[in-house]
């Protein structure tokens, strides 16, 4: 049993779904007229938004022409992103005192990233077509910071 392999997949995954969040966040941007956000000389700044994955998936919908491919990825990719970030440990618990149920929840585990990576990479193509289409830096893309 490795707890550090664990955590290390556990946080990857979350990176992830923060990733597919932003991506969809600046989706909307460009589809609803900059959805609050601008675009500067700077690049384009991302009004800080507290809606959730699910909300902003929604948002997507109503702005966007999703097949059912496309909507069944992100669909998958909140579930998985919801689990892991909500019950995971909880449900999991016997992983870190068992060494099948520890490899059977890496597994797992492994196969709900692997869903919400595929998600976090076909909108982080069509976020770099838009952002190339209306020749914005990718690097250059922030979230407006409250104070």
């Amino acid at each position: 049993m490795n707890k550090d392999e664990m955590y290390r997949q556990v946080g990857e995954a979350l990176h992830l779904g923060q990733a597919l969040e932003l991506h969809i966040h600046v989706l909307i941007s460009v589809l609803n007229d900059n959805f609050g956000s601008d675009i500067e000389q700077n690049g384009l700044i991302v009004k800080d938004d507290k809606n959730t994955l699910g909300r902003l998936i929604n948002e997507l919908k109503k702005h966007a022409s999703l097949d059912d491919a496309g909507i069944k990825a992100l669909k998958l990719a909140l579930e998985k992103r919801n689990y892991i970030a909500h019950n995971f440990f909880n449900k999991n618990i016997n992983a870190f005192s068992n060494q099948e149920v520890y490899e059977k929840t890496m597994i797992q585990l492994k196969a709900d990233t692997k869903t919400i990576a595929i998600a976090t990479a076909i909108t982080q193509s069509f976020m770099m077509g838009f952002c190339e289409a209306l020749k914005i830096d990718i690097n250059d893309i922030h979230i407006k910071q409250s104070i």
